[in-house]
């Protein structure tokens, strides 16, 4: 429901339940304006890794329940099949390294790779496959490359840059020079239709990835290594993850994926494991090898966010990049006070019905917190309606880090997202002519259930990789270098409370005062629906991150317009007016002759 229709159910409520009488008193002070706020920061460190966090996402993306740690796997605990424990992980950047580690307890805690044929599982590939020195990488990418020439046969460079190679072609293309292999073979004038087997000879001058055998025959497969020049292996931000398979005919093990058919039949569930990972690693905003169009790495995974170019480089080769190079999403920004208007109501004279609504936001233990909502509707210093509501302590909405691209929070059947707080209450209603005031207080203690979904734009448009995707480039532009987060929260009340509610009403010169039951039923809102699109970066505000592109090329960013008129702002929107602390208890002045029966305040439920 928007911001008017929820106010016309009040004021239809206090119209039925309320007859105003004539009164000569003056307004209060006049409601304040003003076009600041302040901000709420925050850098929350590693602290903000809550592992909890991340397990709950893990079951809502893969209904897979994983423990705070993987069982020990090559490269992080675990002997490999041929040499002592090694201790690839360590050399990472360590917010990678974590990253990294759920992503084994996933693929552990979804079956895995079972089979008898498994002689190593899986893991970090030994030697090159994580943390690499620049030598070392141009040293593989020269693999199945070779010197371009000019004309005259000579090398056109020294071979110090990546545009001074070329691909051996396939034809000339040796991995072991005992072996043989394939080459295409054509009629004289013929383009090639088929391949013959010819014996290798030579020199070896490509890597052997895997050696086929076919009846008698054992065919090679080499190519490439890598195909960039520089890497983010060389700053401890990719891997390469593969296991080790026996293959009758083969001597070496080779390295293969989860589920590699050579490996033949057996248990686990390998294929499902791995889809897994895949999607655990998307959703903390990694590049995935396997998603490039063009040379595919299905094994290789990259974690850079806003680090989307590899020159100049971002530090020192064969060093991993540390915390204050890598931006993990740990510090953030907010105001204050988010205020949420009907723009149909901005106008320098009033603010009509259901133009303004306050969320009043502290920090709580790397929450954001609600300490506080009021809302106004109604004509400025004519007729106008007011509540003001306190929470002690403030209503932790929403987290202010979140794991992975989103996550969703619900108290409804889940106490760890349930609360107690102290509400107190001041609705004031206000009327110029004729005069009269109505003023309400009440505390109660009341038990609440929070309803929270969080989307991090920035992992998303990492995982859709700008970078190799270009027809990704324009869509996340806007959001794919800043935190830009997504929210949704409310809070409602768990079970009936009850609590003392004061009145003073003043009319026709004199006051009358009385006293009964403030309710709040099960199930009505505490804290009003807040939809709010969030830079963490720079504080920004705005109602909710949409598509601003125009054609068929859509661009996502911060808008204000939440739907239905409303819109959201980090400042009172021009043409707005606020007050924002509830007006004192008017003056008393006993009437002689009692006023009629004072009306009942709306319910929390029925706020505007």
């Amino acid at each position: 429901m928007d911001i008017r229709s929820r106010t016309l159910a009040v004021l239809n409520l206090v119209v039925a339940c309320a007859v105003t009488t004539a009164l000569v008193i003056s307004a209060p002070g006049a409601p304040a304006t003003g076009a600041g706020t302040g901000f709420l920061q925050s850098t929350m460190g590693t602290d903000a890794w809550w592992i909890a966090m991340v397990q709950i996402s893990m079951e809502q993306l893969l209904k897979v329940h994983i423990p705070a740690a993987p069982a020990p796997y090559p490269g992080h605990g675990l002997q490999r099949r041929d040499k002592k424990t090694d201790e690839m992980l360590a050399d990472l950047n360590q917010e990678f390294a974590k990253r990294l580690n759920v992503l084994m307890a996933v693929y552990q805690a979804s079956g895995g790779d079972k089979r008898p044929s498994v002689v190593e599982p899986l893991g970090i590939t030994e030697g090159d496959g994580g943390l690499r020195s620049s030598d070392k990488q141009h040293e593989l990418y020269k693999e199945c490359r070779r010197l371009k020439t000019g004309a005259n046969g000579k090398p056109v460079g020294d071979g110090s840059k990546p545009e001074d190679w070329e691909e051996v072609p396939p034809t000339e293309r040796v991995g072991d020079p005992t072996g043989q292999k394939l080459v295409p073979y054509a009629a004289p004038g013929v383009p090639a239709f088929g391949w013959t087997l010819q014996p290798t000879g030579g020199k070896k001058n490509c890597h052997l990835f895997e050696e086929v055998k076919v009846g008698n025959i054992i065919y090679e497969i080499v190519g490439p290594v890598t195909w960039t020049w520089d890497s983010w292996h060389n700053f401890g931000l990719a891997v390469d993850l593969a296991e080790r398979i026996q293959v009758a005919g083969q001597k070496e093990p080779p390295r293969a994926l989860p589920g590699d058919p050579k490996g033949g039949p057996g248990g686990g569930d390998a294929g499902r494991a791995w889809n897994n990972v895949y999607l655990a690693a998307e959703a903390f905003g990694m590049v995935l090898g396997a998603r490039w169009d063009k040379d595919r790495d299905p094994g290789h995974f990259e974690w850079h966010p806003k680090l989307h170019h590899i020159k100049p480089a971002p530090g020192t080769s064969g060093k991993a990049l540390g915390p204050d190079k890598v931006d993990a999403g740990y510090s953030w920004k907010i105001p204050q006070k988010i205020y949420e208007a009907n723009s149909s109501g901005l106008t320098v004279a009033s603010v009509s019905i259901g133009a303004l609504r306050v969320f009043e936001l502290v920090e709580d233990r790397g929450w954001i917190a609600v300490r506080g909502e009021h809302y106004l509707t109604g004509e400025k210093d004519k007729a106008w309606t007011g509540s003001w509501l306190t929470f002690d302590p403030p209503i932790r909405l929403f987290p202010a880090f979140i794991p992975t691209d989103q996550l969703s929070l619900s108290g409804d059947a889940d106490p760890r997202w349930q609360g107690i707080t102290t509400v107190t209450r001041v609705h004031y209603e206000f009327n110029a002519h004729p005069s009269a005031i109505n003023y309400y207080k009440d505390q109660v203690r009341v038990s609440y259930s929070i309803v929270a979904t969080v989307h991090d734009f920035l992992k998303e448009a990492d995982a859709h990789d700008p970078a190799h995707h270009p027809s990704e480039a324009a869509r996340y532009k806007r959001v794919w270098d800043h935190y830009v987060y997504a929210v949704y929260g409310r809070a409602g009340i768990l079970a009936d409370a009850k609590g003392q509610r004061q009145h003073r009403q003043v009319s026709g010169g004199c006051s009358f005062d009385d006293k009964g039951e403030a309710a709040y039923r099960r199930g009505d809102p505490l804290v009003w629906d807040l939809h709010l699109a969030w830079n963490r970066d720079t504080g920004a505000v705005g109602g909710w991150v949409g598509n601003v592109g125009s054609g068929n090329q859509p661009v996502y960013d911060i808008v204000p317009d939440v739907g239905k008129g409303d819109s959201v702002y980090g400042a009172l929107p021009q043409g707005a007016w606020d007050i924002p602390t509830a007006p004192p208890l008017p003056t008393a002045s006993p009437c002689r002759t009692p006023p009629p029966p004072p009306p009942s305040p709306p319910s929390p439920g029925l706020q505007p």
